[in-house]
């Protein structure tokens, strides 16, 4: 069963900026504790969660199939269209698909605890 248009009001959006935000200022620390660094990865990060997070919510509504194989499918490609945006903040392509699958499995693990 698809989610109703109320998805769109709940706090997922900006709980998954808030999580994958610290922990991409604890993976920013690690690898290069530059403020800079990390200031340009999160509102990159920021942005394409923001984006990413509306797709997949309007695939989940829009969707002919069944809401886990949709959510799987939208996850994987989440994790690669992130990866690649945050090559762009010079990180390599393998940091940034590492970056990007820990942040996303971290959220979605998350997600699927919460009651909304």
């Amino acid at each position: 069963m698809n989610p109703d248009l109320g998805v769109f009001l709940s706090p997922t959006i900006p709980l998954t900026i808030l999580v994958e935000s610290g922990i991409l200022f604890l993976w920013s620390q690690r690898t290069a504790p530059r403020w800079e660094r990390f200031t340009l990865r999160l509102v990159i990060l920021t942005i394409a969660n923001i984006i990413t997070q509306l797709l997949l919510i309007t695939a989940l509504i829009l969707s002919p199939f069944q809401y886990w194989p949709t959510l799987l499918v939208m996850e994987f490609l989440i994790v690669l269209i992130e990866a690649g945006i945050l090559t762009k903040t010079a990180l390599s392509g393998s940091e940034s698909l590492r970056l990007s699958l820990l942040v996303n499995l971290v959220s979605f693990g998350i997600g699927l605890v919460l009651p909304f």
